[in-house]
């Protein structure tokens, strides 16, 4: 328990301080202030320091990221499901007609959605993201058509574009 009145200083006792004030070896400079370490020294030593906020879209900006992972692991889902269908395969078909027209337009959707705030962060991520949804309802439409010769070569590219999405569209 410290023994002065005053109570302790920023981290030290005060008669602490004035006897190392009192010890210096160069009395011409100005006395040193002592700081208490925080819980980090990251932490600012300055109580009214608020932290910077986020620049805006970034958080639009990761979900977009994460949503654009999901669609691209789910476009590779699509094209597994289609070369089991060409192996004869019974229900692939089923499974591949399954995740397009309910699960790949709604979320390709919510990645236009999401894109929209986070082209504050990054220009380039609305445009694409819509562009790869247009993309996705011509493939649902080549699809069920049967115009394999546009349904595959779109479904590479759509595959190529949400993977770019999920990693060019950093903070």
């Amino acid at each position: 328990p410290h023994t002065d009145p005053e109570g302790p200083r920023r981290g030290i006792r005060r008669r602490e301080y004035r006897d190392a004030i009192g010890r210096r070896t160069t009395p011409n400079l100005p006395p040193r202030t002592f700081v208490a370490m925080r819980e980090t020294t990251a932490t600012p030593h300055d109580p009214t320091h608020r932290p910077a906020r986020e620049a805006p879209g970034t958080r639009a900006l990761r979900t977009t990221r994460v949503l654009s992972a999901v669609m691209a692991s789910l476009v590779l889902v699509q094209g597994a499901s289609a070369g089991t269908y060409l192996e004869g395969i019974g229900g692939a078909l089923a499974v591949h007609s399954l995740v397009a027209m309910p699960v790949l337009a709604t979320l390709s959707l919510v990645v236009v959605v999401f894109a929209i705030p986070a082209a504050k962060a990054k220009r380039w991520v609305a445009g694409a993201a819509t562009l790869a949804w247009v993309g996705v309802m011509m493939q649902i439409g080549f699809g069920y058509v049967r115009f394999l010769h546009f349904h595959v070569p779109l479904g590479i590219a759509l595959f190529g574009a949400y993977l770019s999405i999920a990693l060019l569209a950093k903070e």
